[in-house]
């Protein structure tokens, strides 16, 4: 039956990790954020591979939610405006709406992370709790935050050991 050959094809190519299972998807990630153990920010960095094409290295995420004027945050991954509550240098946004969409993205994060023991994800919620303007004070001083805001891409976590 052709749809058992479906099935086998796509369990083939799910364990060959050439797509992505159920619920998440293959984004281009250009920036991380490095946090301790503790969730102290320790640096960002680039993971640009080509700088002419500006390809960014490409990480399994959960899946994108569908917005179009609305506020509704990725988990775990999304622009500055999302994860830090900065706008791209030189655009006017508002700051209540900057604050929902921080809001929103810590609020996902809070809801996984309840009743959720792993370190990792405990280290993001201690760096996304962490007091606001030495955090940003912190964030500013390291060389890629320009590059960051004014890009406006898409920002995820790693956890350095």
């Amino acid at each position: 039956m052709i749809l058992n050959d479906l099935v086998r094809y796509y369990e083939r190519k799910l364990e060959a990790g050439e797509i992505s299972p159920p619920g998440f998807e293959m984004r281009e990630i250009p920036y991380l954020i490095e946090i301790d153990k503790k969730g102290a920010f320790v640096q960002f960095t680039s993971t640009w591979m080509d700088e002419k094409q500006k390809r960014a290295r490409s990480f399994r995420v959960p899946h994108a939610v569908k917005r179009s004027s609305g506020v509704a945050a990725n988990l775990l991954w999304d622009t500055c405006a999302y994860v830090f509550g900065v706008s791209p240098t030189g655009k006017d946004s508002k700051a209540d709406r900057l604050a929902k969409q921080k809001d929103e993205f810590q609020s996902r994060i809070d809801v996984l992370a309840a009743g959720c023991e792993d370190e990792g994800l405990q280290a993001v919620v201690a760096f996304l709790k962490s007091p606001a303007k030495q955090l940003l004070k912190s964030l500013q001083k390291d060389p890629l935050w320009e590059e960051i805001v004014e890009s406006g891409r898409n920002l995820s976590f790693k956890r350095n050991t």
